[in-house]
Parts: structure tokens; sequence; C-alpha cells
């Protein structure tokens, strides 16, 4: 599926987010850590935010960044991120900065999922 055509208005995923993730991720998910790093490694430069009026938008998603990573790995993302917020909050992890870090970042991929749901959603159907 291509997602260039489908509009996405919130910030996208940052290079610096990508890294931080698999940086997250690598002691407890090595292989998930791995498949992000390669996302980050194969996506293009991003497009620059458009100025409209006295604001400048946000950049628009890289199509790339999609194409390299599937539905089901930003959800598995998600889930491993919920983990580790779960563990800070539990006191495995006294140091309030990374659980503040697992929370943007949580907060930036499941922007991304609402926009692969979001698109999933407004699909042409063909109906025989």
């Amino acid at each position: 599926m291509s997602y260039a055509k489908y509009p996405y208005t919130n910030s996208a995923l940052s290079a610096a987010a990508l890294a931080l993730t698999s940086d997250l991720l690598r002691q407890h998910n090595p292989s998930l850590a791995q498949v992000v790093q390669n996302a980050l490694a194969n996506i293009k430069e991003a497009p620059p935010g458009r100025r409209t009026g006295i604001r400048v938008t946000q950049p628009p998603l890289n199509s790339s960044l999609i194409a390299s990573l599937e539905a089901e790995t930003v959800g598995k993302v998600l889930e491993a991120l919920t983990d580790l917020g779960n563990q800070a909050l539990e006191g495995q992890h006294d140091d309030p900065e990374q659980l503040e870090l697992v929370h943007r970042l949580l907060v930036d991929w499941a922007a991304l999922a609402d926009w692969l749901l979001h698109c999933t959603d407004n699909r042409p159907t063909t109906f025989h």
C-alpha cells in the first residue's frame, strides 16, 4: 500500500526519535531495535515543512519510513515502549528522564499508528 497520497498533519517521527527508540530497545528487544535501526538507515531526507502565513507546518511524514516499517512493527514498538514505561513506573528504573523519554516516544509512535489507521479507514473499496 502506498501511503504517500495520504496527508499527514502530525509531526513526523524524526531521525533522532528513531535512533532513541532503537537505543532504548536494544537491551530489551535487540531484534526490534535492529528493525528500527534499519528503517532509520533506509529513510531519505524528510521534506521541509511548508510556510503557511506566519506558521511553519510540520514536515509531512516521510513515506520511505513507512515503506520500511510495517504496521505490525509499529505495534510491536508501541508494545515494547509501553513495557519499558511500565517497568519505570514500577520502580525497576529510577531514572525520571528515561520515563519522560519513553513517554515522548510513545506519543510519537502512537501518532504514527493513528495515522496508519486513518489511512486504512480511508482506503477506497471495491464492491462486486
